[in-house]
């Protein structure tokens, strides 16, 4: 019934800011979800310190008896209000303690300009010429999803050669005991569970990436952060266009005018790390950091940041893929992404308060 109370009350206050949200429904929870939480109120809730501090539950939770607990790897403080128990799919389980921390407000005044890309997760330029990127997130990626591909096809396999042997299924009382088909039986459902963690270790990698990228929001007043639409990017084929090529103004207009669509200009790979970097994620979490300090994340654009001499401002049109950029003009010679973060810096000096 508590739950229900938090449900409706979580949905109206997003009502109330206007936010989009649907309304709460009762239903069952699905063993094949990929976590699964329950709550539990602090007054039936023990932790015991010594050289590995254990927490202990209610003696009528979980079948523990007064001398039974769960060892902890953290140190976790008395909990003053209600904690959640958390377990994954993969087996694994996490205990959230709600707490205050107060945050100290930020009395730097630097500015700094990030590059969000896919080769390089982020390029960091700040006016004192200190610059820094988080590199080879794009390597560890594509190392990873080409395991996940070789089980998946492995897995597909073993799947078509399941169903040529069993043409028609019939149901019947008594399972048939075959050696061969529960070896096969287990080693597919264990292929489908490696993948299912080698899915999950992507995302704690990156998740940690986010929280590991020096971006402390006491010593930041302002970041320039340009809207990277990964979720346009990463389309197969590009919103509708004219025939002429201007977008449509609108629903009539669409329906009125012939249109043709275009495709994207990059290979799935580059998308599926585009989407596995979560880069509204880490903009979302800067924005946090930022905000508890006191500072500000500006999104500004970024129009040809990479084909810009950020010297003297001659356009590159045929830069193509090249990691290093070299003008043709003054003969600067930088890194592609330094140069970048120079230009969002410079272009959108003027938004800095």
């Amino acid at each position: 019934m508590k739950a229900v109370k938090s449900s409706l009350a979580l949905y109206f206050a997003l009502r109330k800011k206007e936010k989009k949200t649907s309304f709460p429904g009762l239903t069952f929870k699905s063993k094949f979800a990929p976590s699964n939480t329950i709550e539990i109120r602090s007054r039936g809730v023990t932790v015991v310190h010594g050289e590995k501090d254990y927490v202990r539950f209610h003696p009528t939770f979980f079948g523990f008896g007064k001398s039974d607990g769960i060892e902890l790897r953290a140190k976790l403080p008395e909990p003053a209000h209600s904690i959640r128990l958390q377990r994954l799919r993969e087996g694994g389980y996490y205990i959230a303690v709600p707490r205050i921390v107060e945050f100290q407000p930020t009395q730097s005044s630097r500015v700094c300009a990030i590059d969000p890309g896919v080769r390089n997760f982020a390029t960091v330029y700040d006016p004192d010429s200190r610059t820094f990127s988080v590199k080879d997130a794009y390597t560890v990626l594509k190392r990873r999803f080409e395991v996940i591909d070789a089980m998946k096809s492995k897995l597909a396999s073993m799947d078509n050669e399941s169903k040529a042997k069993h043409t028609r299924k019939v149901r019947q009382r008594k399972k048939p005991k075959g050696g061969d088909k529960t070896k096969l039986h287990r080693h597919r459902y264990r292929l489908r569970r490696c993948i299912r963690f080698t899915h999950h270790h992507v995302t704690r990698m990156v998740g940690d990436m986010h929280h590991k990228l020096k971006l402390d929001g006491g010593q930041l007043n302002q970041v320039l952060l340009p809207s990277f639409q990964t979720s346009e990017m990463v389309r197969k084929y590009e919103k509708l266009v004219a025939t002429d090529g201007a977008p449509p103004t609108s629903s009539d207009a669409v329906k009125q005018t012939p249109t043709q669509r275009q495709k994207r200009k990059i290979r799935s790979s580059t998308a599926r790390a585009m989407l596995a970097q979560s880069h509204f994620k880490f903009k979302m979490l800067l924005k946090c950091k930022m905000g508890c300090a006191a500072g500000c994340v500006i999104e500004c654009g970024e129009e040809y940041t990479s084909k810009t001499c950020s010297s003297c401002g001659e356009i590159k049109a045929n830069l193509g893929g090249n990691s290093v950029y070299k003008c043709s003009s003054c003969h600067g010679v930088l890194d592609r992404d330094v140069n970048a973060a120079k230009i969002i810096f410079h272009k959108n000096m003027q938004m800095l308060g």
